[in-house]
């Protein structure tokens, strides 16, 4: 069964501002018509083919929504970013980020397998020591022997726990760096100045995660920000002035000029009206 043909009201220029689908922007699996801001086609779910790839595993695929990451991609469950714009490709710094992440996960998953085991042996020791101490009656020694074998799973523990909890807040802090780079990256090039309306158009996050990266950038010396006329933030790449010629590569007015070297002095000669010295000469004569 064929797609139904795109109909003639949504074939509308992509300059003309309209969200609804783009001429020639279809899906590559049942044809059907592509929005500029669908990453993946809404009727069988294909990505797009200009959709940007996994840092993790390279695989083209869609994203699924992640409860501690946000959005997660459906091949290798890899940590990734979504942002409503047709050939946006994720930064350097933003990749590095979730990667970042990923080993962050890994590490955390490692240290909560250690400390789950370490926890059970501890505690099958303790509760083997006490059976033992109820059949053949209380041992000082063997209370002792007990809790010598328990003790270093214990440590082992709480040292899990605490690298566990240390891993959560660096994947937190990771996954804030890839967002801002990405903020960043669209308000650097961006045709026009990017506004917070924009921006949150852009990026689906909450509204709170919006206004945490709008404060970030509002501080971010590598980018201007303005107040539009209503009201809104708006952001855009850091122009620098191009240095002055001319004028400005002589001596500024106000500072004397740097004596000539004694090289310098001899190669130019003696300047006019001054004439040569007699004295050496003249002493010369007198030896």
């Amino acid at each position: 069964m064929s797609p139904d043909p795109l109909p003639a009201p949504a074939r509308v220029d992509a300059l003309a501002g309209s969200a609804g689908p783009v001429v020639g922007e279809s899906c590559r699996a049942c044809s059907s018509p592509l929005s500029a801001d669908e990453l993946s086609c809404p009727r069988c779910g294909t990505p797009r083919a200009d959709a940007p790839r996994c840092p993790h595993c390279g695989a083209i695929a869609d994203l699924r929504p992640d409860a501690e990451v946000r959005f997660a991609c459906r091949t290798c469950g890899g940590a990734r970013l979504k942002v409503r714009k047709a050939g946006w490709v994720a930064p350097g710094a933003a990749s590095d980020a979730l990667r970042q992440v990923e080993a962050a996960r890994s590490s955390r998953r490692l240290w909560r397998i250690g400390g789950a085991f370490s926890g059970v042996g501890a505690t099958g020791v303790l509760l083997l020591a006490l059976l033992i101490q109820l059949l053949v009656g209380f041992s000082l020694v063997g209370s002792v022997l007990a809790l010598l074998l328990a003790l270093p799973m214990l440590l082992l523990a709480v040292a899990s726990v605490a690298r566990t909890r240390a891993r959560t807040t660096e994947l937190g802090r990771h996954l804030d760096d890839a967002w801002h780079a990405t903020a960043e990256d669209l308000a650097r090039h961006s045709k026009t100045a990017l506004t917070s309306a924009e921006l949150g158009r852009l990026l689906p996050l909450p509204e709170r995660d919006v206004e945490q990266l709008l404060a970030t950038l509002a501080v971010d010396e590598s980018l201007e920000s303005n107040v539009t006329a209503d009201g809104q933030l708006a952001f855009s790449g850091l122009r620098i002035e191009p240095a002055e010629t001319g004028a400005a590569s002589g001596p500024v007015a106000g500072e004397a000029a740097t004596a000539p070297t004694v090289l310098q002095a001899a190669a130019l000669g003696p300047e006019p009206g001054d004439e040569p010295s007699a004295e050496p000469a003249k002493r010369t004569a007198d030896r």
